[in-house]
C-alpha cells in the first residue's frame, strides 16, 4: 500500500502541478522517524505566500483550476482506502465542552491570560451558540450523506506559494480528506474565514476556472462554524492548558484567540453564512 503522503506526488505525477510532494529518502521512503517524530521534507519554494502577495487574476484563475482537478481526481483504490472520510464532527469538540464547562483559570495568570479570560466570559453564550450549531448542522449534513471528493482541508492562501515565476505552488497536504467540496471551497465562496476577504470579482475567477456549481449552503455553514470551533478550543487551550508552553507561546496563542472575534474574522464568517440559511437559521 502506498503512505497517504504520497498523495501529492500522485496528483503531480497526473499533471496537478502545483502538487508538492515529499521528497524521497535514501531508502525511497517518504518520511523518516526520528525518535517520536516523523520527518518530511519538501522541495523548497522561493517566493511568498498568497497571505503574503495579493493574487494577480491569472492565479485566481490557476486556483480555480488546481481545485477543479484536484476534487475530480480518483485515487488508487488501495490509497483512497487509507483516506480519512468526513466525521461530520468539529476537532477539538471535547476540549470546548471542557472549558465550556469550568472556563479557563486565570488566578495565577500572565497579562495574557487574564486578557483572553476577559474576553472568554464576554463571549462564552456565543461559544457555546457556535459549538450547538456547529454540531446540528454536522448532524444535519450527515444524514443528507453528501458526495464525496478529495480535499486538501486547508486550502486557503496561506498554502498557497508563488514561486519566483509566478506560478502557485500547494503545500500542507497532511490532512487530505474525502469530504463534500465546501470543506474546500469554504475559503473561497462569499466569505472571509481567513483574511482577506474574497472579492466578488476574485471569486469570479476562481469559479470561471472550477466551473459553475450549486454551492452546499447548509455544508459552507458546517465547515464555517467547524472552523471557527476548532481554533477557538485550540487557541485557548494552547494559552491555558498546554504543559510546558512558555509566556511568549501562551501570549500568542491569546492574542490569536482574541483575533477571531474581531470583525471579518473566523466568527463573524460562521454567523454571516448561518444567517444566509434563512431567519430559522436551519435548512428545511
Amino acid at each position: 500500500m502506498k503512505p497517504v503522503s504520497s498523495s501529492p506526488r500522485f496528483l503531480h505525477d497526473h499533471g496537478i502541478d502545483q502538487a508538492i510532494g515529499a521528497i524521497q529518502t535514501a531508502t525511497g521512503s517518504l518520511w523518516q522517524r526520528l525518535g517520536q517524530f516523523v520527518l518530511v521534507v519538501y522541495p523548497f519554494v522561493e517566493g511568498a505566500s498568497g497571505m503574503d502577495r495579493r493574487l494577480t487574476d491569472r492565479q485566481w484563475v490557476e486556483y480555480g483550476q488546481f481545485l477543479r482537478a484536484l476534487h475530480e481526481t480518483r485515487l488508487p483504490a488501495d490509497l483512497e482506502r487509507m483516506l480519512p472520510r468526513e466525521s461530520y464532527r468539529p476537532d477539538y469538540t471535547e476540549v470546548l465542552r471542557r472549558l465550556l464547562a469550568r472556563g479557563p483559570d486565570e488566578r495565577h495568570g500572565d497579562a495574557a491570560q487574564v486578557k483572553l479570560a476577559a474576553v472568554w466570559r464576554s463571549r462564552r453564550d456565543e461559544i457555546a451558540l457556535l459549538l450547538e450549531r456547529a454540531e446540528t448542522l454536522g448532524a444535519q449534513l450527515a444524514s443528507r450523506s453528501p458526495e464525496l471528493v478529495l480535499c486538501h482541508a486547508d486550502i486557503h492562501r496561506g498554502n498557497l506559494l508563488i514561486d519566483r515565476q509566478d506560478r502557485l505552488r500547494v503545500v500542507d497536504w497532511d490532512g487530505l480528506v474525502l469530504a463534500p467540496r465546501e470543506r474546500d471551497l469554504m475559503f473561497i465562496v462569499e466569505g472571509i474565514v481567513i483574511p482577506p476577504k474574497v472579492e466578488p470579482r476574485e471569486q469570479a475567477l476562481f469559479f470561471g476556472a472550477y466551473g459553475d456549481i450549486e454551492v452546499d449552503w447548509p455544508a459552507l455553514a458546517y465547515y464555517r462554524h467547524a472552523w471557527a470551533v476548532q481554533d477557538i478550543a485550540e487557541f485557548a487551550d494552547q494559552a491555558f492548558s498546554t504543559v510546558g508552553a512558555d509566556e511568549p507561546a501562551r501570549a500568542l496563542a491569546a492574542a490569536t484567540f482574541v483575533s477571531l472575534f474581531e470583525p471579518g474574522d473566523e466568527v463573524d464568517s460562521a454567523h454571516e453564512s448561518y444567517a444566509r440559511l434563512g431567519s430559522g437559521g436551519l435548512p428545511a
